[in-house]
C-alpha cells in the first residue's frame, strides 16, 4: 500500500461508508492451515507475567480534575493563492532549524491507471532526494489525494523547491524513477511477507471488494507499479500537480513573502491540460465475508480488526476520535488493559486509519503472545460487545477526550503536525479553522454520541476480523459471528473449515 510521511494519524497512511445491514446469525469457522516452526519463541515473557505494570487503578476511576485548556485556534498563517491557482500556505515559526514542507494535491488513484499516481509521488520525494540526500521525505496516494511531505534543511529550501519543479514540469529523470520504482516494489514485497502486512491488506480488500483472497490486493498492486510507463509517469506527474488542484505548505523558519519569492519562479507557471477522466470508486459491500486467517511463520499471533472510518465532515467523526481512544488509544485504552495489563498477553494494541485506495478504513491492530491467544482473543471481542451495549462512564468517557484532545494539541504546536493539519484541511477542502472547531468538538462529545458511533461502525456485518502468524495457538477453537459481535468459542465436532 502507499506510504505517506504525516503526522496526522496513527498509523500513517491516507485518508466509507456506514454499515448497511445486519447478518443473520452464522457460524464461521477459522481457516486454520499449519506449518512447522511456528510458535512461540523460548525468549517470551511467562504468560503470567504482565508485560508491563498494571495502570494505576485508582486513576482509572477517578482520573485527577484538570481545568478545562484554551480551545483550538488555527496558528497565524499566510494562504495566497498564486495567479495559476496553486495554493501557497505559509506558517512562520522564527527560529527554528528546519522547513517543513508538504507538496498536496487533491488528485487521487480514481483518477490515473492503478499505481500511476503511487508512482509519481514516490518520483517526486525521490528526485528531491537525489538532488539534496540530506532532505527527509515521504509520499502517498490514495482515495482522497497524493503528497510529498518531509523536512528540509533551511538552507537548502531552494534546493528541493527545484527538484520539485523539476519533478512536475521538467523532462523524465530516469534514475529518480527506476529508484522510486524500485523502493516501491520492495516496499510491496516486504509488506507481503509480513503477517501484520498481510493481515492489514487481506482486511482492507474484504472491507471494499467482493471474492477477498489473501495476497491478491497487493500482487494487482505490484504488477500495477511495475507496468507503469515512463510516458505515463510524466503525463500522471504533471497533470496530478496542476496548479488548481495544488498547495505547497511551508511550516519553519521563513516569511509568507520570502516563500512567495521563492516558490512563483519555480511553480508559479499555468498549465493548461486535459480533464482528468474519473473512475468510480467501488463501493463497499456488504457479503458475508468478515472473517479470515492465514499461517505465516511468526512468533506472535497477529490479529487485525478493520471497520470503515468516516471522513473529517461526517456527523459522527468527533465521537468516532473518541471511541478510537476508548479501544486502543494509550496505554490506558480498555483493550490495551484488558488483554496487555490483565492477562499479560499482549504486545501492544493500537489504531491506525488507511486512508488508501479503495477506501477509508480504519484498523485495531494487536500482537498477541501464542500461548494466550484463546483468553486474550476472547477478552478482545468482549470488550468490543461492551461498547456497543452501552454508554459510557463518566470517568472512561473523560479519559478518552482527553486522549483525543491532547494528540490535536500536539499536532496544533510541533512543526510536522502543523503541517499535517494544513495537509488535512486543503484535502477536506475546509479552513484550517474548521477543522480546529471539528477537532474541538472531540472535547464536548457525550457518551450518547460515542455509543451511537459505537453501534454505527462497530457492526458485526461491516467488519472484518484477520489472523495472521502461528494459528495451531488456536487449534479448536472457531469464531463465530452474530448480530451482537464476535465470539471465540470451542470449534462444534465436524464443522467443515471455510
Amino acid at each position: 500500500m502507499s506510504r505517506v510521511a504525516t503526522q496526522l494519524g496513527s498509523s500513517s497512511r491516507w485518508q466509507t461508508r456506514r454499515a448497511q445491514r445486519a447478518p443473520r446469525l452464522r457460524l464461521v469457522p477459522l481457516l486454520l492451515v499449519f506449518a512447522a516452526g511456528c510458535g512461540a519463541t523460548g525468549g517470551l515473557p511467562a504468560p503470567s507475567h504482565p508485560l508491563t505494570r498494571a495502570p494505576d487503578e485508582p486513576f482509572r476511576r477517578h482520573p485527577p480534575e484538570i481545568l478545562p485548556g484554551p480551545p483550538l485556534r488555527a496558528p497565524a498563517l499566510s494562504e495566497v493563492q498564486l495567479p495559476n491557482g496553486l495554493m501557497l500556505i505559509v506558517v512562520p515559526r522564527p527560529g527554528w532549524p528546519t522547513v517543513s514542507v508538504a507538496l498536496v494535491t487533491r488528485a487521487t488513484e480514481l483518477d490515473y491507471e492503478p499505481g500511476a499516481l503511487e508512482l509519481s509521488s514516490a518520483y517526486v520525494a525521490r528526485l528531491a532526494l537525489l538532488r539534496q540526500p540530506d532532505t527527509a521525505l515521504g509520499f502517498g496516494a490514495g482515495l482522497t489525494g497524493a503528497a510529498v511531505t518531509g523536512t528540509a534543511q533551511t538552507r537548502d529550501l531552494e534546493t528541493v523547491l527545484d527538484a520539485f519543479a523539476e519533478a512536475i514540469v521538467g523532462n523524465l529523470d530516469t534514475q529518480a524513477m527506476q529508484q522510486a520504482r524500485a523502493e516501491l516494489l520492495l516496499d510491496e514485497e516486504m509488506s507481503a511477507s509480513s503477517p501484520l502486512g498481510a493481515g492489514r491488506s487481506f482486511a482492507m480488500q474484504a472491507l471494499y471488494l467482493p471474492s477477498a483472497s489473501f495476497g491478491a490486493l497487493r500482487r494487482d498492486r505490484y504488477r500495477a507499479v511495475a507496468n507503469v510507463s515512463p510516458p505515463l509517469l510524466s503525463v500522471v506527474t504533471r497533470d496530478a500537480f496542476r496548479p488548481s488542484d495544488t498547495a505547497l505548505i511551508l511550516v519553519g523558519d521563513i516569511t509568507a513573502e520570502r516563500a512567495r519569492a521563492l516558490v512563483e519562479p519555480r511553480l508559479g507557471a499555468p498549465y493548461e491540460g486535459r480533464p482528468r477522466a474519473t473512475r468510480s470508486a467501488p463501493p463497499p459491500h456488504d457479503t458475508q465475508l468478515p472473517l479470515g486467517a492465514g499461517d505465516m511463520r511468526s512468533s506472535q499471533l497477529q490479529l487485525v480488526y478493520g471497520l470503515p472510518a468516516p471522513q473529517l465532515q461526517e456527523d459522527d467523526w468527533a465521537a468516532y476520535q473518541v471511541l478510537e481512544a476508548v479501544l486502543a488509544g494509550g496505554f490506558t485504552s480498555s483493550l490495551n488493559t484488558r488483554i496487555r495489563h490483565q492477562l499479560g498477553a499482549s504486545y501492544g494494541v493500537h489504531w491506525g486509519s488507511w486512508f488508501d485506495y479503495p477506501g477509508h478504513a480504519a484498523f485495531i491492530e494487536a500482537r498477541i503472545d501464542a500461548e494466550r491467544a484463546v483468553p486474550a482473543l476472547t477478552a478482545f471481542f468482549t470488550e468490543l460487545v461492551r461498547v456497543r451495549q452501552a454508554p459510557l462512564g463518566d470517568a472512561e468517557l473523560e479519559r478518552a477526550r482527553r486522549v483525543v484532545w491532547g494528540e490535536w494539541e500536539a499536532r496544533f504546536a510541533t512543526p510536522g503536525g502543523l503541517l499535517g493539519v494544513c495537509q488535512r484541511a486543503f484535502s477536506a477542502r475546509m479552513s484550517v479553522d474548521a477543522l480546529a472547531a471539528r477537532a474541538e468538538a472531540t472535547r464536548h462529545v457525550s457518551a450518547a454520541a460515542v455509543h451511537a458511533a459505537a453501534v454505527a461502525r462497530l457492526q458485526p456485518s461491516r467488519n472484518v476480523v484477520v489472523l495472521t502468524g502461528p494459528l495451531e495457538a488456536l487449534r479448536g477453537y472457531q469464531v463465530t459471528r452474530s448480530e451482537a459481535g464476535f465470539a471465540l468459542v470451542p470449534a462444534a465436532f465436524g464443522s467443515a473449515p471455510r
